[in-house]
C-alpha cells in the first residue's frame, strides 16, 4: 500500500527538528558520518543527513518508494544512495556505518520473531565498532494495554492532507493497520486506502532481542526529546550501542 503514498510520504511525515536534534547529538559521539537509513520510505532524513554532509545510503522493502526517493534525490542534486533492499539482508560489509536508523514505526512489519532477529543483528553487523542502532516505533506497550481503535489523524490543511489510521486487533495476536490519505484540491478529492499486518513488539522484546544480537547497551526514551519511557508514551525511541 505505501507506494500510493509516495508523493505525499514528506507531507504526511515531514522531517522534525526534534528528530533532527538527537541524530546530529549521536553524531557527534560515533567515529564517522556514514548512515544507513533503513526502512527509508521516500527519503526525508536520507536528504536532510546528505544536506549535512553525511554519506547516506537509504533501503526500503518497496520500490515504489525507492523509485521515488532516487528521482527526488537527482532532482534536488543530492548524492544519497537508494536500493530496494530487504533489512534482514543488508548488502553491505561488517562496520561499514557508524549510524543506523530505522524510524516510522517500520519494525512491527516484520510478522515473525525470527524476522525481527534478523533485521537487527544486519544492523549491528554492519555497525562500526563505536556504531549506534537508532530505533523508532509507537509504543506497542501502550498499545496493548489501551487497544485504540484509532491513531490521530494527520492533518494538514494547507496542502489538502488528511492521513487516517485504524487498528483492528486480530485473535493470532497481530494488528491489521488500515489507513486512508485523503487529498483535496480544486478538482475534489482522491482517495488512497490500505491495509497491512503489524505485529505488536515490546519494550521487553525489543531490548532483549538487541541483547540477543550482541548490542552492548541499550537506552529507551519515550520520544526524540528523551524524556523518560513509560506505558503511556505514544512513541518508543532506543539509542542501542554496538561497542
Amino acid at each position: 500500500m505505501y507506494t500510493n503514498l509516495a508523493g505525499y510520504f514528506e507531507a504526511i511525515f515531514p522531517v522534525g527538528e526534534t528528530q533532527l536534534g538527537l541524530i546530529r547529538e549521536v553524531l557527534q559521539l560515533v567515529n564517522g558520518r556514514r548512515v544507513l537509513d533503513a526502512a527509508c520510505g521516500s527519503g526525508g532524513y536520507s536528504f536532510a543527513l546528505t544536506r549535512e554532509g553525511c554519506a547516506v545510503t537509504g533501503i526500503d522493502l518497496d520500490p515504489g518508494m525507492i523509485a521515488y526517493a532516487k528521482e527526488q534525490a537527482y532532482r534536488r542534486g543530492l548524492s544519497a544512495t537508494f536500493r530496494a533492499e530487504d533489512m534482514r539482508c543488508i548488502n553491505e560489509r561488517d562496520g561499514e556505518f557508524s549510524l543506523v536508523l530505522c524510524m516510522g514505526n517500520s519494525l512491527p512489519h516484520l510478522l515473525h520473531d525470527e524476522d525481527l532477529k534478523k533485521a537487527l543483528c544486519e544492523m549491528q553487523r554492519v555497525l562500526s565498532d563505536e556504531g549506534v542502532l537508532l530505533l523508532q516505533n509507537i509504543n506497542y506497550d501502550w498499545v496493548l494495554k489501551s487497544r485504540p481503535s484509532q491513531l490521530p489523524v494527520i492533518e494538514h490543511p494547507e496542502r489538502g492532507i488528511a492521513f487516517s489510521r485504524s487498528y483492528d486487533y486480530r485473535d493470532d495476536g497481530l494488528v491489521d493497520f488500515t489507513t486512508c490519505l485523503t487529498i483535496s484540491d480544486g478538482e475534489g478529492q482522491k482517495e488512497y486506502g490500505g491495509k497491512v499486518p503489524l505485529r505488536p513488539i515490546t519494550r521487553e522484546e525489543l531490548t532483549a532481542t538487541l541483547a540477543d544480537c550482541g548490542f552492548k547497551s541499550v537506552d529507551v526514551y519515550g520520544g526524540f526529546d528523551k524524556r523518560p519511557f513509560s506505558d503511556d508514551t505514544f512513541h518508543i525511541v532506543v539509542l542501542a550501542k554496538k561497542g
